[in-house]
């Protein structure tokens, strides 16, 4: 007879207690994974370039414009993300963007050169129109510099322009 109470007092407990908790736990991991795949592949975003190959997620801008962007495997993104200036303030807080200044503005200069280097012509007329290299490169500018771990071919390089509040997303897959 004590077994079979201790039985039922072992399915009550486990009734009222653990089941719960298993079941939110589950609960808020299906929330988690319904929010990832809305956020990552119903957004269509290019925030989802920099989480894939870098790792870095940004928030998301009130607007963005694709300049162009590459269809197959490798090729070059370049986009405009237009952020509130209140939003721009705490991206550049960020603790991957660093201010472009004296001692780094050589380095920034060389990876934007490489990035513009690489482009066809039809690319390179459509960065030109949509944006002045020589602007990007601005002291009180911040930028961000993400080289791929497995493959040195890929980066990106996000420059936060201080004066427009617009950020340039510079992604390049070889």
């Amino acid at each position: 007879m004590k077994k079979i109470k201790d039985k039922a007092m072992k399915q009550a407990n486990y009734d009222m207690f653990i089941k719960p908790i298993i079941q939110g736990i589950v609960g808020v991991i299906i929330f988690f994974i319904v929010f990832l795949f809305v956020e990552l592949f119903l957004s269509k975003s290019p925030r989802i370039v920099l989480l894939i190959n870098h790792g870095i997620y940004l928030p998301k801008p009130e607007t963005v414009t694709t300049i162009y962007h590459y269809t197959f495997r490798e090729g070059e993104d370049f986009d405009i993300w237009t952020y509130s200036e209140k939003n721009f303030y705490k991206l550049i807080s960020k603790k991957y963007f660093y201010k472009i200044d004296e001692n780094n503005i050589e380095t920034v200069r060389k990876i934007i050169l490489d990035y513009y280097d690489d482009l066809d012509e039809k690319e390179k007329s459509l960065f030109d129109q949509n944006v002045d290299i020589n602007g990007l490169m601005n002291i009180n500018n911040y930028y961000f510099y993400k080289l791929s771990k497995d493959d040195h071919q890929i980066f990106a390089i996000v420059i936060a322009d201080y004066s427009t509040k617009n950020v340039y997303m510079f992604n390049h897959v070889r």
